[in-house]
């Protein structure tokens, strides 16, 4: 987390994939709240779906998955 604060996206994607996305996708969608409710409902935000959760769910596992895989095959440990 500490990489993404300093500005440093990729390091911070190495590090942990999941603070970018809820990062990223929760600045969006507070942003476009923000600007539905200023709009009085002319243009509309976000909804909320399910999947904004599964995603980042999904991102930790495979991240995980890839590290394991490579930490046996290769012996190489990424942090």
């Amino acid at each position: 987390m500490l990489a993404l604060f300093k500005g440093n996206i990729l390091l911070s994607i190495h590090y942990n994939s999941f603070y970018v996305y809820v990062v990223l996708f929760g600045s969006i969608f507070m942003i476009s709240q923000t600007i539905e409710i200023l709009t009085k409902g002319k243009i509309k935000g976000l909804k909320y779906r399910n999947i904004y959760l599964i995603i980042p769910i999904i991102l930790l596992i495979l991240q995980c998955i890839i590290r394991n895989i490579i930490v046996l095959i290769w012996g190489i440990h990424i942090i």
